[in-house]
């Protein structure tokens, strides 16, 4: 099992979405401000992952690290709705 609660939630878009800490971070102030634009194109690149112009990986993404699309996206929106969520932890089974 994979536990996302509080600070766990920066350890799954690592686990899943191959971001590095600091851009977990970046993107974790994003929900504590409800800045919609940020999180939307962090949800693209938490799925799909992110290149540079020389086709470097920058963000591995959760496709690339063997999450199917559907579950990639229902992963992210439950670590938007932790914040507002009542639960002190949330477990999810782990892909298999």
């Amino acid at each position: 099992m994979y536990s996302i609660s509080g600070a766990g939630n920066a350890n799954s878009k690592g686990y899943w979405g191959g971001y590095s800490m600091g851009r977990a971070d970046l993107v974790r102030r994003a929900m504590g401000k409800k800045k919609m634009d940020i999180m939307e194109e962090e949800r693209r690149n938490f799925i799909y992952g992110q290149v540079d112009e020389k086709g470097d990986i920058l963000i591995k993404g959760a496709i690339r690290n063997g999450v199917d699309e559907a579950s990639a996206n229902r992963i992210y929106d439950l670590m938007i709705d932790l914040p507002t969520m009542h639960l002190t932890n949330l477990t999810l089974l782990p892909m298999q």
